[in-house]
C-alpha cells in the first residue's frame, strides 16, 4: 500500500475509536461543562454573604419592656381623649341676664344652610323645665351625667352657664344668658301670637316662686 493510504486508514482508526468513546460516555460533555463551571466558582465566583440571623441578636435588638411601655402609654392617652369628649361639664346657673355676641364663629345669612336655634337650660330646674314645654324653639336639658351631642355642641359653641339660648343671627352668634334665654319677640313667632304673652307670664309666675 501507499504512505497516503496508511494515512487514512490511520485518522480512519482514531476518528472511529474516539466516536466510540462519547458513545459509551454521553455524560462527558456535561461532566467538563460542570467542571469548568466548578473551576470558575473556584477561583472567580462571587461570594455571597450568609444572612441568617441569630436569635439572640433579635433579642437584644428588640426592647419589649421599651415596647409594652409605649403602648400602655397610648392606651391612656386614648382613655383620656375618649373622656374628654364623653364627659361635659357641671354648669351653675347663669348670675347675668344678657347677650353675648361672637361675629367671628357664625354669622345667619338667607343663603346659608347653618342655622342655631335653641334653649339649654337645667335639667333639674323645675321651673325651666315648664318653660321649655311651651317654647317654640328647640330646648335641650342640660345634664351632665346624661351627655349628649346637642349638650356637647352647646359647649363647643360657648355655653358656660344656664339657662342660655344659642342662636345664630345676622349679628353673628347670639348666648342670650339668664332670663333674656326666656325673651321672645313677635318677629320670632308667626304662628301663634299669644305664646311670647304665655311664656312672659309664665316666667314672671316663677320668679315669684324663686323668691
Amino acid at each position: 500500500m501507499h504512505l497516503k493510504s496508511l494515512d487514512k486508514y490511520k485518522f480512519l482508526i482514531i476518528f472511529l475509536s474516539a466516536s466510540n468513546s462519547v458513545a459509551q460516555n454521553p455524560h462527558n460533555g456535561d461532566q467538563n461543562e460542570l467542571s469548568t463551571m466548578e473551576h470558575f466558582r473556584r477561583q472567580g465566583g462571587v461570594q455571597f454573604e450568609n444572612h441568617t440571623v441569630d436569635r439572640e441578636v433579635l433579642r437584644k435588638k428588640v426592647d419589649v419592656t421599651k415596647i409594652r411601655a409605649m403602648l400602655e402609654e397610648k392606651r391612656v392617652a386614648n382613655e383620656k381623649a375618649a373622656k374628654a369628649y364623653f364627659q361635659i361639664p357641671e354648669l351653675s346657673a347663669c348670675l347675668d341676664s344678657g347677650t353675648i355676641i361672637d361675629r367671628k364663629k357664625f354669622v345667619a345669612s338667607p343663603k346659608s344652610n347653618f342655622q342655631v336655634d335653641m334653649l339649654v337650660y337645667d335639667a333639674s330646674d323645675i321651673q325651666d323645665k315648664a318653660s321649655s314645654q311651651i317654647w317654640p324653639r328647640r330646648t335641650v336639658a342640660y345634664d351632665s351625667e346624661n351627655p349628649d351631642h346637642f349638650m356637647r355642641f352647646g359647649v363647643f359653641l360657648g355655653l358656660t352657664c344656664l339657662p342660655t339660648r344659642i342662636v345664630t343671627t345676622e349679628r353673628g352668634l347670639e348666648l342670650r344668658t339668664g332670663e333674656a334665654a326666656w325673651k321672645i319677640s313677635n318677629k320670632e313667632i308667626t304662628q301663634d301670637k299669644t305664646l311670647r304673652k304665655e311664656i312672659k307670664l309664665l316666667r314672671k309666675e316663677n320668679k315669684k316662686k324663686r323668691f
